[in-house]
């Protein structure tokens, strides 16, 4: 035989026993393959996801119970169709399919359970990858070590690796069984199901005022001092616009996140904040103390509307459609041809290494995105914080309601991720802060031209602020002080230029503020704006969350200046109890 021959038959072999040589049968392989094949679909398309739906119960319009049934299809669908096909293959490639399926699941398990750490929020901002260089560099090794030592045992004992990979399968299942139990009994009902009696808060009356007195709250998410500050450098003369207006310098807010600083401006409470579960603490903040500010402007003759989300504002629907003028009732649903897409982003996120959570990591509104109700008219329409949906309806505004009016509208405003122009429309490619901020305060320009024309602009009351300030670490207390953007326009001042007041102010006096320009009485919630002098020695507080293990809130007071760092202490720090996720 020819040396040329035996080389051919020495391929044929190899090949062979690569893809065709194997003494064990079709369901011996069967057995070997099947239970990793069911801590993919398991682990990947149903648990992960499943999890991380009924922890998120107050940022997302569906539960647990909604994705559950579609996760459940997906992950049994694709486990019928995958468990027969693996054992068509033969020899050493079949060992390397079901060593590198079980390496990944093994790692991917690992890597949810011990080394995600911690990136914060979904909130779509920009991850510094740079920061997590050496963290990234460990966990590629640990990834890539688990495949290594998966296929030496394969190579060194087949016995022990079938041994290895069936057994730590099924243990992998079994470890998220327990939870999944734990769910199901309703761990997390109490939190996620209060918010799924299909009340939601509408587009009811957005474009239509009031021919007499007319309210305003415009909350521009996370409208720092620096965002301000930024689009004057670029356009001096912008916020010139803002006659009857007076920029408060010297405002912050009193909590870093926009749960629950979006309602303590109204509520003012935050005695029992991160102390009790969110649930509890909504309830109690709309009623505490005898006060509440929604049944007051109603009581002083105002209808009042609030455009956020529902599980923003109040953990009980039929509370706020006592008070609430654009609460409705409609089931709400994310179509499950997109439901699903978004689960299988969000376990892509949660189960990849760090090198790769860049390419599945995105803010909570794209989970959200595509709800709809199911008896949708224009006026019952979903209300969805992104002002650029509906730049065109602001510009045909109109003031035909005989009641007053109290509007408190949630805008993204200068909020990642980027999508915004400068003329308030949406952009299919992502812009910037700069462009985004300019955006948000131009739909506001068009809205006050147009009060001016109907005139109705001389006699309105508005705020323009944000909930909190820009962006900082999740994971650590303050890194620098945080002032956001507060303009002030009191009844009756138009005409006049834009003021500037370095008064010691903060969110807390945005309650009083609204219930004087009602003509209501404001004595148990606080001093308003306008009535906070320029030097007084006042103590403001600010609340700051940094999640870890464990995690803590951290109290601030401030004096004085709030752009001096300095002037921010510490002066309590507690376990974190309630998130507010």
């Amino acid at each position: 035989m020819s040396e040329r021959n035996k080389t051919s038959r020495k391929c044929v072999e190899k090949l062979k026993g690569l893809f065709i040589t194997d003494k064990r049968g079709y369901f011996r392989r069967l057995l070997i393959s099947a239970p990793v094949c069911l801590a993919i679909c398991f682990t990947f398309l149903f648990f992960g996801p499943f999890e991380l739906v009924a922890h998120s119960g107050n940022s997302l319009y569906y539960s647990y119970k909604d994705v559950g049934p579609l996760l459940a299809m997906t992950a049994g669908i694709v486990f019928a169709v995958i468990t027969p096909i693996v054992p068509l293959f033969r020899g050493k490639l079949f060992n390397y399919i079901v060593s590198v399926s079980f390496s990944v699941t093994l790692a991917a398990y690992l890597q949810a359970m011990f080394f995600n750490g911690s990136f914060g929020e979904l909130t779509g901002d920009p991850i510094d990858w740079t920061m997590h260089k050496t963290e990234l560099v460990a966990n590629l090794a640990i990834w890539i070590g688990i495949l290594l030592v998966v296929l030496f045992i394969m190579y060194l004992k087949r016995a022990v690796w079938r041994g290895v990979t069936t057994v730590l399968a099924i243990v992998i299942v079994l470890s998220q069984t327990v939870p999944l139990i734990g769910i199901l009994n309703g761990a997390y009902g109490e939190k996620t199901e209060t918010k799924k009696d299909n009340f939601y808060l509408s587009c009811d009356g957005m474009f239509n005022y009031s021919k007499n007195k007319n309210i305003f709250l415009f909350v521009l998410d996370r409208l720092d001092y620096d965002y301000i500050d930024l689009v004057r450098d670029s356009y001096p003369d912008f916020f010139d616009k803002l006659d009857g207006f007076t920029d408060y310098t010297n405002a912050i807010s009193t909590y870093a996140r926009t749960l629950p600083a979006a309602s303590h401006m109204l509520t003012g409470y935050e005695e029992n904040a991160y102390e009790i579960p969110d649930d509890k603490y909504y309830e109690e903040a709309w009623t505490m103390d005898g006060k509440n500010i929604l049944e007051d402007l109603n009581d002083s003759g105002y209808r009042v509307d609030i455009y956020t989300e529902m599980s923003i504002m109040f953990n009980d629907g039929a509370f706020a459609n006592k008070y609430v003028e654009n609460v409705d009732y409609d089931k709400v649903t994310v179509p499950k041809e997109t439901l699903l897409g978004k689960m299988i982003n969000l376990s892509c996120f949660r189960y990849s290494p760090i090198g790769f959570k860049p390419f599945f990591y995105t803010d909570t509104n794209y989970y959200n995105a595509g709800a709809e109700i199911e008896e949708v008219t224009p006026e019952r329409e979903l209300y969805f914080i992104d002002e650029s949906k509906y730049v065109e309806q602001f510009k045909d505004i109109t003031a035909g309601e005989e009641v007053n009016c109290f509007k408190y509208y949630h805008f993204n405003g200068p909020h990642a991720p980027f999508y915004m122009r400068e003329d308030g429309t949406r952009s299919e490619t992502p812009t910037s802060s700069l462009k985004q901020t300019v955006g948000s305060f131009n739909i506001l320009f068009g809205i006050f031209d147009q009060m001016k024309e109907l005139g109705i602009y001389e006699d309105a009351t508005i705020i323009i602020t944000a909930d909190h300030g820009s962006a900082m670490s999740d994971l650590k207390p303050l890194i620098k002080a945080t002032r956001i953007g507060m303009f002030y326009k009191p009844s009756g001042s138009a005409g006049t230029p834009l003021a500037e007041s370095s008064a010691p102010i903060s969110t807390m006096n945005i309650p009083a503020t609204i219930l004087k320009a009602a003509g209501a009485d404001y004595s148990a919630y606080g001093r308003p704006i306008d009535e906070i002098g320029e030097d007084e020695d006042i103590v403001r507080t600010y609340y700051k969350t940094a999640i870890g293990s464990p995690s803590y809130v951290y109290t601030y007071e401030v004096r004085g200046d709030a752009s001096v760092f300095e002037n921010w202490v510490i002066v309590d720090k507690q376990e974190l109890k309630n998130s507010y996720n």
